[in-house]
């Protein structure tokens, strides 16, 4: 469960004394990674392309401390546990959110991830981890390549946020995505430079998209990423 804690005593508490009155206390940022050993896992063990980058998202978050703390009203709330959301389209063709929890294991992660959205999908219902966790927005918007994702501050939802389009082929087994986050630029630094390295961990890919493999000289690539921090 989370606790409050005073923002004083915090790593956040210039941010909290600056922003937290701001009218839109959001920055958005725009980064190109290079996914392509991520597509090269996802065609060899037969994993999906959407829960790698989860993965990779969470595994970098984790090593932050600024990622457990969270405005939540006029608190701030430190969690001990770190969950990605993602959107799932249900069966009756509308959507739901579902909330992953982090696992070291990739294995164990995969697992639940699977078992998580198919029980979304099939109860059409959102899975909520918020309650002790916090919870990693994601959005997959894979119908087209994106530039960039510019998120609205609504005053009710401060979680990080990160959404991806369409991934690109640039060169020859070259592939890479769009990120956007919205957050502080040094947050910002720090989780794109831990996202490389857990991706270097997956050597070598082409990923499954709607039943086709994308090879790594031939057909061409979709996917993407994007996020959000107050």
């Amino acid at each position: 469960m989370p606790k409050e804690i005073d923002p004083k005593d915090s790593p956040r508490a210039t941010a909290y004394e600056l922003w937290m009155k701001a009218p839109n206390p959001m920055v958005t940022f725009f980064k190109t990674l290079d996914v392509t050993n991520l597509l090269t896992v996802s065609r060899k063990r037969n994993m999906k392309y959407n829960m790698l980058l989860c993965f990779c998202i969470a595994k970098a978050a984790i090593g932050i401390d600024e990622f457990y703390t969270l405005p939540v009203g006029e608190k701030l709330l430190q969690y001990d546990k770190i969950a990605v959301s993602v959107i799932v389209k249900n069966k009756r063709g509308e959507i739901n959110s579902c909330d992953i929890p982090y696992a070291a294991d990739l294995e164990t992660f995969n697992q639940s991830y699977l078992e998580n959205t198919a029980w979304a999908a099939e109860n059409c219902d959102n899975k909520d981890l918020s309650d002790n966790s916090m919870v990693i927005g994601t959005s997959a918007i894979i119908e087209t390549e994106l530039d960039g994702i510019v998120g609205m501050n609504s005053g009710i939802f401060n979680n990080p946020f990160i959404g991806w389009g369409r991934y690109r082929k640039k060169e020859l087994r070259q592939y890479r995505t769009k990120i956007v986050p919205q957050m502080r630029c040094q947050i910002f630094r720090q989780i794109v430079q831990k996202f490389r390295r857990h991706t270097d961990v997956c050597r070598g890919i082409s990923v499954q998209d709607d039943g086709k493999y994308a090879s790594r000289c031939g057909a061409k690539p979709q996917g993407g990423l994007c996020a959000v921090l107050p």
